[in-house]
């Protein structure tokens, strides 16, 4: 992405008046997460704010709406998460200091569009000038997300004087993602996780500018989605009759994505882990019965030899097209285990009346699936696993490959002229994630959240030639969910997935883990007082409103 220009976008102005204000005991300019692509910043000066002396406003003569409305509110209350602040330190002895009291912040968006998609420009750039004014500017509503987040993550509370400050400056800023596709995968079907976490984790993502929730909604061991032309699927195909998710729920997770710039995309995997998708009596036939492959739930395929199988697909697909709004609908395409289809007599009959061997078999899903998607009821884009391209499968060139199992497979798929996301090294329930990465990224840690490391030292165009390089879109941070659910997840995922997302949006020579690590600490201090409760990754302090509220300044 090219740096933008200063005309037509978003434009924030902070008047200023002076007030003598001690500044944060952090220098918050060097604590950005992930790392802006260019930071210039002063030394001794700086500005202040109060909640009750502060606002965020649209300027006039621009572009005005719900979304920036609701995310200059949401960012009001991230920057004030101590209390209003202010009163108590007018007036303070802070000798040697220059401080300003910021007052107003202006917000322009110069375009009306806010699609949400892979095209979506996330660029911004910020200046902050201590004596009298500062300007966030930028193209979309989204891209002053991001701007709103490295504004809020400059503002630093002062527990002395019960002040927030943003020091260093001047301070110009500008800023733009290294990847369109910055993404977390989360598993509801091995455990469930409600839809009320899901909003938290879009949170979460948003704190690290991620902007795509892989949302693996089913799998062999449940079937969680609701599909009102066959209830039955998540009647007995879900955990339990709670572990479920109506179309209001995913509207709702959607919708709160939208708000935070996240788009999210389904997937509905197969025709591989497709053993919850038979779980009610009367689609029995819709997945394999193979006794030699039985004893691993996840073996299980859809059924080819059956027309209700792609029936039933089409209504899945069709019932996610109405609620998930993204481009793209993730159709798997994993370990098929092919033999089950050999295994199970009426299958193996079918394959010999056509003529058919495996390896057509998994053709002729992926030929059904793709085709279902294209339909006007659906029409989504398709994203896939490897294993799809692995196994030599005649697939749209329009079609995303994620790369889960090597990142040496991902030459070959650019190579071969798809796009693609590389997963591979980004696997947060691994204990060695790095093994095979390369020789710079260690393979395991004395202490598992150091795994970060191993993600923060991934190369991601390794060996691409600068054409492949330009169709890598980004990659996925995955949480596989054998062993989480929403009461661990945040320690499981973050702040390890943090390494992640800056490794997607910052440049790559940004990649010293020792530097790193104090910023990473700063980062996971700001999401603990979000609610986030992510550990830390060296010994540290980190204060959190409920500490004050315990050991309350002495007046």
């Amino acid at each position: 992405m090219t740096p933008m220009s200063t005309t037509g976008l978003v434009v924030v102005v902070l008047a200023a008046t002076v007030a003598l204000l001690a500044p944060p005991s952090m220098a918050s300019v060097t604590t950005l997460w992930p790392q802006p692509q260019n930071v210039r910043s002063g030394t001794d000066s700086g500005v202040t704010l109060a909640k009750e002396s502060f606002k965020m406003v649209a300027a006039p003569g621009c572009v005005s709406s719900a979304l920036l409305s609701g995310a200059m509110e949401r960012y009001m209350d991230i920057v004030f998460d101590f209390g209003a602040g202010g009163a108590a330190a007018v007036g303070a002895e802070a000798p040697g200091s220059d401080f300003s009291t910021l007052s107003v912040l202006e917000v322009c968006v110069a375009s009306s569009d806010e699609s949400l998609g892979l095209e979506t420009d996330e660029t911004y750039k910020l200046e902050i000038d201590g004596s009298a004014t500062a300007s966030l500017q930028a193209e979309s509503v989204y891209g002053a997300m991001r701007g709103l987040e490295t504004f809020a993550q400059l503002v630093e509370y002062g527990y002395t004087n019960d002040s927030y400050a943003i020091a260093a400056t001047p301070i110009t800023i500008g800023d733009s993602p290294a990847y369109p596709w910055r993404g977390l995968l989360v598993d509801t079907a091995r455990h469930y996780m409600p839809a009320d976490f899901l909003l938290h984790v879009l949170d979460a993502m948003a704190a690290n500018k991620l902007n795509v929730l892989h949302w693996h909604i089913v799998d062999a061991q449940s079937f969680g989605f609701v599909v009102a032309e066959y209830p039955e699927l998540s009647k007995y195909g879900a955990w339990h009759p709670t572990a479920i998710f109506t179309q209001a729920e995913i509207a709702a997770v959607v919708a709160h994505g939208k708000s935070l710039g996240i788009r999210v995309v389904p997937e509905f995997d197969g025709p591989g882990h497709a053993a919850a998708w038979g779980a009610a009596p009367d689609l029995f036939d819709v997945v394999a019965h193979c006794p030699a492959y039985e004893h691993n739930i996840n073996n299980i395929p859809l059924n080819p030899a059956s027309n209700v199988t792609f029936d039933v697909l089409a209504a899945v697909y069709q019932a996610a097209a109405k609620v998930f709004t993204d481009d793209f609908l993730h159709i798997g395409g994993d370990e098929v285990v092919q033999g089950c289809w050999t295994d199970d007599p009426t299958i193996a009959a079918w394959m010999r009346e056509h003529n058919l061997n495996t390896i057509q078999v998994y053709q002729l899903f992926e030929n059904a699936m793709h085709a279902i998607a294209r339909t006007p009821a659906v029409n989504k884009s398709v994203v896939v696993w490897e294993e799809v391209f692995d196994n030599a499968l005649h697939i749209p060139m329009n079609t995303i490959v994620e790369v889960w199992k090597s990142a040496s497979v991902l030459k070959d798929v650019l190579g071969a002229g798809y796009r693609g996301l590389l997963a591979a090294p980004f696997y947060l329930d691994k204990q060695i994630p790095g093994l095979g990465q390369g020789e710079n990224v260690p393979t395991t840690s004395y202490e598992w959240v150091d795994t970060w490391k191993s993600f923060y030292g991934v190369d991601m165009t390794a060996n691409l030639t600068s054409a492949e390089a330009k169709l890598l879109l980004g990659g996925e941070g995955a949480m596989w969910a054998e062993q989480v659910m929403d009461t661990n997840f945040d320690s499981r995922v973050w702040p390890r997935n943090s390494a992640v997302a800056e490794r997607l949006w910052s440049s790559p020579l940004v990649n010293d883990p020792v530097a790193a690590t104090p910023r990473l600490n700063a980062q996971s201090c700001r999401m603990q007082r979000r609610g986030i409760m992510c550990g830390p990754v060296a010994p540290s302090f980190c204060l959190l409103p409920s500490d004050v509220n315990r050991h309350p300044l002495s007046a």
